[in-house]
């Protein structure tokens, strides 16, 4: 679901929880069959973050201890801060042509406002995933990782003219 609001004379079509939510699936299973066969390669067999399901939380505890599954979890932060960085977006962003900005200007997102919205995501696990479902009820379908951050998902590229924040 998407919401549109104007800005001066523009409209901005903000992103909702649910393509976001596919979005986020679609980047979830890439991360896991590419960074998962990455790490692999780089450190031999070993459990992975998709083997998780079920676990116990001793099993829980010994796989995220597990040198592969920790590296898998930093190599998929490293990766999709870059991606933020490099294109406002991961995959599953740009399959929606959903892109990530500054609230104040819509233009690009510094690097910090992006490392700050991914930290936010632990804020938002930890509070049982209510950053994320309060997408649904914000008017700018802001998470609370984004209203740390400084940053909305609208469709549509960053604004060109908007100065950098």
């Amino acid at each position: 679901m998407s919401d549109m609001s104007e800005t001066g004379n523009e409209q901005v079509q903000y992103v909702g929880f649910f393509i976001r939510l596919v979005a986020s699936l679609i980047d979830s299973v890439i991360a896991m069959l590419v960074l998962g066969f990455v790490v692999e390669l780089l450190l031999g067999p070993g459990q992975s973050i998709s083997d998780m399901t079920g676990a116990t939380p001793a099993d829980a505890w010994r796989m995220l201890t597990n040198p592969n599954t920790s590296t898998q979890a930093l190599l998929t932060a490293i990766v999709t801060v870059v991606l933020w960085i490099a294109f406002a977006a991961t995959p599953g962003k740009m399959l929606f042509d959903a892109h990530i900005v500054d609230a104040r200007t819509l233009g690009r997102a510094s690097s910090g406002q992006l490392v700050i919205r991914y930290l936010g995501y632990f804020v938002n696990i930890f509070c049982l995933f209510l950053g994320f479902i309060w997408i649904i009820f914000d008017p700018r379908k802001q998470g609370w990782h984004d209203k740390m951050a400084g940053t909305v998902v609208i469709k549509g590229k960053p604004h060109d003219n908007a100065p950098s924040p």
